[in-house]
């Protein structure tokens, strides 16, 4: 992963085999990105009490996320994807939707510690 200027990438429209949900292991918890038809993407990990979620976009074949993450990745076979942190080395595959898994509940755990941390701060 590195990092670049977020608000300077354009998202493009990814391989239609990209699209959809993706999860896997990573830091402790489960790792969801899912990629939309428009190069938009939405990302979660949820490695509970910690959530976080972020928005992100696909463009170059990479994965950019707003906090300028630059996330490189190569598909491992129809259902799978590896994400790499440069000089290329693996961080972990991620399968396509899972069924066991749920990116919804990621997504609501990030937004309670979201509110809470809202909440903490404005005291």
């Amino acid at each position: 992963m590195s990092l670049v200027d977020y608000t300077s990438v354009s998202a493009s429209s990814p391989p239609h085999k990209l699209t959809g949900l993706w999860a896997g292991p990573h830091a402790g918890g489960t790792f969801y990105v899912e990629i939309f038809e428009d190069g938009d993407l939405r990302t979660c990990l949820s490695a509970p009490p910690y959530y976080r979620a972020m928005d992100g976009k696909y463009a170059d074949e990479a994965l950019y996320l707003e906090d300028g993450t630059r996330i490189e990745f190569q598909p491992a076979g129809a259902q799978r994807i590896t994400i790499y942190s440069p000089p290329g080395r693996p961080v972990t595959t991620l399968e396509r939707g899972a069924p066991s898994l749920s990116a919804s509940e990621c997504q609501g755990g990030a937004d309670d510690v979201q509110r809470k941390l809202s909440h903490w701060a404005a005291q």
